[in-house]
């Protein structure tokens, strides 16, 4: 509270004065030296609660001041200036009739008469409550604010316009690992290494411009190490509008980066073995062929899949199988050199890619060759010891070879290794063999085959079995996948292994796809609707030389008409890589395939690098997920990650999802926990001919 004096105001004035302000907002009172009221406006009517015609010729101090101690104590400067008619100026708590107090700030001034003989004072009081009020409500904001400065998760600085930090709370200084009495006043450009400064620098320049800005900056702490800071900074403008400085907050990003580069390896990576998986096999071996054609030098191929591994599964379970497996992962990769990669296609299908081979693969390089094989093959030899027992490992092998200028792709080595490693293992098992131009004895038993294939399917030798697929939720079927069989008249019921890579090469994919798929249609005509009165699905994968037939849509379309079978019921399964040529065409083709009503579904979902973008764009209503990636569910942590990504996937962008090659019921309980909509597999059945098919339907009806 303070005080002051005034020039005395001459009796007419305060009445001039007195009917002016009878009209104002703030209460004015008049009194006489003895502080006898003379006048008492509306306004202080509406303060007090006291009329004029109440208030006045009664003392003021009465009226308005409170009888307690303080309240008298904290008046009396007041009270000593109105009785020495002087003027004061001061907060004090007055009250209203009622009882009630409040703060006002009261000014006070003397009157005089016409001889300057003061002769009483004129006061004005403003009720300060409001005032208070806001004062009190901004105290608490403030205080509230600084908490959640305080406590913010994330770090908070206030920056000036040339770089000079003026606050810090708490977590700042703790990501950057300094004291906030260290961080404050020192300009932030000088506190930085000379990547991060510069960076800082430009950001600082958008800030002074009235633009936020938005980085990354990787900050080396002296008592944790590296950490990966997440920098958002705003202008901060003043009454006028102009930059005054800027806000700028830290969040640590060091996790989700970790978690990023970890999502990534598992992507890149086969979960069981650690080891490349197809994609990046692909990626490498493209980059290896660019490299040769450019250095001339040559590569190598080899394709090892191991010897009757399903015994080991059967007889040690599937736990067993795959200790089995990461020991050969880890075999294969000690006995290659440091610039060769090791990949894992899946199941029990190793790739070895080998660089930096001479020209044109002659005698010498064919032994260079070989003995790497042969070196493969003796990392293998030593049996392994699992659950007490041990195991015998051997592989068989099949090896192509790039000569620099061959022109040959990923895709084409990939598949004459696999026909080369066929070969091998029809010899006998624990074998090698050489494809292409490094073996002319390779390419007349490629010749041979395809002959033998040709012949095949003009005898009508190829016939189709199906793998019933059930809901997991009921596990009633609903429905089957065609696979075709090749009835040799001398081998007997060959797989697909055996024919299916040779006829992709050959071309006689298009007639054995379009054999599979009449005969699909046609017998999938006659198999019962199941309890729910759907019928069943059958699902026919279309190979990428069918898809790429400017004539398919008008084959299926043909198909459905001459067995009858409505589009619906069909479904055409698509590979991956067959989906990652050429998108805009596929696009086209798969949009015609949509209308026409049949389903469409990615098969063996995570054999490839398939980009969740471009996936968004296909008219999809399923996802098949490959066999690899069920494999290690029930034993491997990362393998579950790994399939509840790719089912979070499917059903975000509204695909049905179906497991493959499920073998186990721990298999089958986690796919059920992560919401797997359908499977198939030999834990429910083997793929069964169209006749005890159509009974196991006809069973569940």
């Amino acid at each position: 509270m303070g005080g002051g004096a005034d020039e005395p105001v001459g009796v007419a004035g305060v009445e001039a004065r007195t009917q002016a302000l009878a009209h104002l907002g703030e209460a004015v009172i008049v009194a006489d030296v003895a502080g006898t009221v003379l006048s008492w406006n509306p306004a202080a009517e509406r303060l007090y609660g006291w009329t004029a015609a109440e208030a006045v010729g009664r003392p003021v101090f009465g009226l308005v001041v409170p009888p307690d101690e303080r309240t008298q104590r904290q008046s009396r400067p007041l009270v000593a200036a109105v009785a020495a008619g002087q003027g004061w100026s001061g907060e004090v708590t007055v009250r209203r009739r009622d009882g009630s107090t409040f703060p006002a700030q009261v000014s006070a001034a003397a009157v005089a008469d016409t001889s300057g003989q003061v002769i009483g004072v004129a006061g004005i009081a403003l009720d300060l409550t409001g005032r208070r009020a806001s004062e009190a409500a901004l105290r608490a904001s403030e205080a509230r604010y600084r908490v959640l400065v305080e406590t913010a998760p994330e770090g908070i600085g206030l920056v000036e316009l040339d770089g000079t930090l003026r606050f810090a709370n708490p977590r700042l200084a703790e990501l950057v690992g300094r004291p906030v009495a260290e961080l404050v006043g020192r300009n932030v450009l000088s506190m930085l290494p000379p990547p991060g400064r510069e960076v800082a620098r430009q950001a600082l320049n958008r800030r002074r411009a009235g633009l936020a800005d938005d980085w990354e900056l990787d900050c080396l702490r002296p008592d944790s190490g590296l950490r990966h800071l997440h920098v958002r900074g705003a202008p901060l403008r003043d009454d006028a509008g102009q930059v005054s400085g800027s806000v700028v907050m830290l969040a640590d990003d060091t996790e989700r980066r970790r978690a990023q580069v970890e999502l990534t390896r598992l992507a890149l990576h086969d979960p069981l073995t650690g080891l490349p998986n197809r994609a990046t096999l692909e990626d490498r071996l493209s980059q290896a062929l660019a490299r040769g054609r450019r250095y001339d030098r040559g590569l190598a191929v080899l394709f090892c899949d191991l010897d009757q591994f399903k015994a080991v599964n059967d007889r040690l379970g599937h736990a067993a199988g795959d200790e089995v497996l990461r020991a050969v992962a880890a075999r294969l990769s000690r006995a290659v050199r440091p610039a060769d990669t090791v990949a894992r296609l899946g199941g029990d299908e190793f790739v070895v890619l080998c660089e930096e081979l001479p020209d044109v693969p002659e005698a010498p390089e064919i032994a260079e060759i070989a003995e790497i094989a042969e070196r493969l093959q003796a990392a293998l030899a030593p049996p392994l010891t699992v659950n007490g027992e041990d195991v015998a490992v051997t592989a068989s092998i099949g090896i192509a070879v790039a000569a620099p200028h061959r022109g040959a792709g990923p895709a084409e080595l990939l598949h004459e290794a696999d026909l080369a490693m066929y070969r091998a293992k029809s010899s006998g098992r624990a074998h090698f063999e050489i494809f292409g131009a490094a073996g002319a004895g390779a390419a007349d038993a490629g010749a041979a085959h395809i002959a033998a294939l040709r012949g095949g399917l003009d005898r009508d030798e190829f016939v189709t079995v199906y793998q019933p697929r059930l809901d997991l939720a009921t596990l009633a079927p609903v429905g089957a996948q065609a696979l075709a069989r090749w009835q040799h008249p001398d081998r007997g019921l060959l797989g697909p292994a055996t024919f299916l890579a040779v006829a992709e090469r050959s071309g006689l994919i298009d007639e054995l796809g379009l054999h599979v798929l009449g005969t699909a249609c046609r017998e999938a005509t006659s198999w019962p609707a199941g309890p729910t009165g759907a019928a069943p699905s059958v699902s026919v994968n279309l190979s990428a030389r069918q898809l790429a037939d400017p004539a398919i849509v008008a084959t299926v379309a043909r198909v459905l008409a001459d067995t009858g079978l409505p589009p619906p019921r069909l479904i055409l399964e698509l590979a991956e890589v067959t989906l990652m040529g050429h998108p805009e065409d596929t696009l086209r083709v798969l949009a015609d395939l949509h209308t026409l009503g049949v389903g469409l579904s990615i098969d063996r979902f995570g054999t490839g690098y398939f980009s969740p973008t471009h996936l968004r764009r296909l008219p999809l209503n399923e996802l098949a997920i490959d066999r690899s990636l069920i494999a290690g569910l029930g034993s491997d942590p990362d393998a579950t990650a790994v399939a509840t990504g790719v089912i979070d996937l499917a059903h975000a962008l509204g695909l049905r999802t179906v497991a493959l090659g499920v073998e186990t019921s721990a298999q089958r309980d986690v796919l059920v926990a992560l919401g797997c909509d359908h499977a198939e597999g030999h834990l429910w059945s083997l793929p069964l001919p169209a006749g005890p098919l159509t009974s196991l339907l006809g069973a569940q009806a």
